[in-house]
């Protein structure tokens, strides 16, 4: 029984593949259940999605809370929670449920416990709740082949641009001024900078956009540099194939400083180029994150901390 063995099933309930952006979170999860052998279904938030569970007595619920409205309330089911309403499962035992939230250094003012061999990864025992960045779409074996190809020199495409692959916003949470800074560092050394806001692209299609590329930056805006938040991008970049690139130094911390870092997004084009051919860089960014940061750790830590702080309390 759950935590001690896989849930009878694992439900991902909520948001439909390139619906939203969690839903790339979503997928993550999915696919790291099913590659550890787990029953694992991700499913619409209706009704009928409900209906067609039948009896989730045991079942492992994991959901967000723009989409977790008709979600099935069982006592003797547990459930994973990202800013959902905890009024609505005020039923359910406290021992079933796990809040999930991002990393960010506020939680430093708080009751935490570090999680032991992880890097920004903190539990709250007051609402029960984890700190945890996200992690790449990739499995360990993807990456490992990933790795034959920098080996071999298949990667990095010498196709000379930097790319930038999501949304450009302004605002308190936007990222236009540092994008903009970062572009202006690329045009200094004649390095040309391609931006696809596009949210529909498969994966397979984003990493060979990304791996028909020299250098794809991960640039956090104002807030998020300020309030430490660590993008799924860094994870993702290097488990593509792509040294890491950041402005960020929770990101580059969180890669055990195997990237290039500066808070200054302008002097960044210069840097990474500086550093394009460093292989040994490039490999050992990629295990670290390969060992640390796919969804396959992410849902060992979760049980853990079920197993460990929640069930056995």
């Amino acid at each position: 029984m759950w935590p001690e063995s896989p849930p009878r099933k694992f439900v991902i309930w909520g948001h439909p593949h390139y619906s939203h952006t969690h839903s790339y979170i979503h997928y993550g999860y999915y696919k790291a259940a099913i590659a550890m052998g787990w029953d694992a279904v991700w499913v619409p938030n209706t009704l009928e999605a409900a209906n067609n569970l039948g009896n989730t007595d045991d079942f492992l619920f994991l959901t967000e809370g723009q989409v977790d409205s008709n979600i099935p309330k069982n006592i003797n089911a547990y459930y994973i929670l990202h800013n959902c309403n905890g009024q609505s499962y005020k039923d359910i035992s406290k021992n079933n449920i796990l809040i999930l939230q991002v990393f960010t250094n506020d939680v430093f003012s708080r009751q935490i416990v570090p999680i032991k061999d992880t890097l920004y990864i903190y539990w709250q025992a007051d609402g029960g709740v984890l700190y945890m960045p996200w992690a790449t779409d990739l499995l360990p074996d993807e990456i490992n082949a990933n790795i034959l190809k920098v080996e071999s020199g298949d990667i990095p495409n010498n196709n000379p641009k930097a790319i930038f692959l999501g949304s450009i916003g302004d605002g308190i949470h936007g990222n236009k001024t540092q994008i903009l800074s970062f572009k202006k560092g690329c045009d200094t050394i004649n390095l040309p900078f391609h931006i696809n806001n596009s949210t529909t692209l498969v994966q397979e299609e984003s990493i060979k956009y990304h791996q028909n590329a020299l250098m794809a930056p991960t640039i956090v805006g104002g807030w998020q540099k300020e309030k430490g938040y660590i993008p799924c991008r860094i994870f993702k970049t290097i488990s593509y194939g792509h040294i890491g690139v950041t402005n960020s130094k929770e990101a580059y911390e969180v890669v055990n400083r195997l990237a290039i870092y500066n808070s200054d997004e302008e002097q960044l084009p210069l840097l990474g180029i500086a550093q394009m051919d460093n292989t040994t860089l490039r490999l050992n960014a990629m295990k670290i994150v390969r060992d640390k940061h796919t969804y396959i750790q992410r849902i060992n830590t979760i049980q853990m901390v079920f197993m460990t702080y929640i069930v056995s309390k």
